[in-house]
């Protein structure tokens, strides 16, 4: 994998949003199966239980189709593994994707596999749970006579790199599919994803990927200070 340059243009500032909050789960990888509109989501509605502690939402609509957007937002920073920066780029779910693919003059689209790159999310604090939106789609010059092979996926790491889960692809090439990693307590530190393995190259099947959700561990408030007793004044 050859690494990308990155592109320079103005930033805009970025808000998280604040949906549902979450419940503790068991353990859970999985992915939801495809839905005609993002709302539809089996996994979006799982992820927005009681829980006092609300996810956030990370959107690229807001972004230039091409911008960086590696420490862009809040809570999270992205990096590509083995190929440089993490870009917005257009079309993605709605609006813009995330993608290690940067914009050039030949209109290069945003799906990508691992040849191509991983995108590893790296959260401030640890989370319970996150998920992606992830579409698979054939490499255009791939062998047309070969079946892609592989699929889009996500996995969780805690802290020390441990794997805490992992969710893939399942739906019909083309159409939308929430993968979802709840593991049940605030650990997980990082998340991975993209598409295939390095031994599918050139017939992997290529991932666009949209809409990161995740949650992050409550705050705790610190002891309150209580005056000092009489005698010690």
């Amino acid at each position: 994998m050859s690494p990308k340059r990155g592109t320079k243009g103005p930033y805009m500032k970025c808000y998280l949003v604040a949906f549902g909050a979450l419940a503790t789960l068991p353990l859970l990888a999985c992915g939801a199966g495809p839905d005609a509109e993002p709302a539809a989501s089996s996994d979006s509605e799982a992820l927005q239980v009681a829980r006092p502690n609300p996810p956030l939402a990370i959107s690229f609509n807001l972004i230039t189709d091409g911008n960086v957007v590696d420490s862009l937002f809040s809570g999270v920073t992205f990096s590509c593994e083995g190929c440089g920066h993490v870009y917005a780029r257009y079309p993605g779910r709605i609006g813009n994707a995330v993608s290690v693919m940067r914009k050039t003059a030949f209109d290069t689209p945003p799906e990508f596999d691992v040849a191509r790159g991983v995108v590893l999310s790296t959260f401030t604090r640890l989370a319970s749970c996150v998920s992606i939106d992830a579409r698979g789609s054939v490499d255009p010059s791939s062998n047309s006579l070969a079946h892609p092979k592989g699929a889009p996926w996500l996995v969780a790491f805690d802290a020390s790199g441990a794997v805490v889960g992992q969710a893939s692809y399942t739906a019909a090439l083309g159409q939308w599919q929430t993968l979802s990693i709840c593991t049940g307590s605030f650990n997980i530190a990082a998340a991975r994803f993209s598409s295939s393995t390095a031994s599918a190259f050139p017939n992997a099947m290529l991932g666009t990927f949209d809409n990161l959700l995740f949650d992050q561990a409550p705050l705790t408030k610190p002891n309150p200070i209580l005056p000092l007793p009489p005698s010690d004044l």
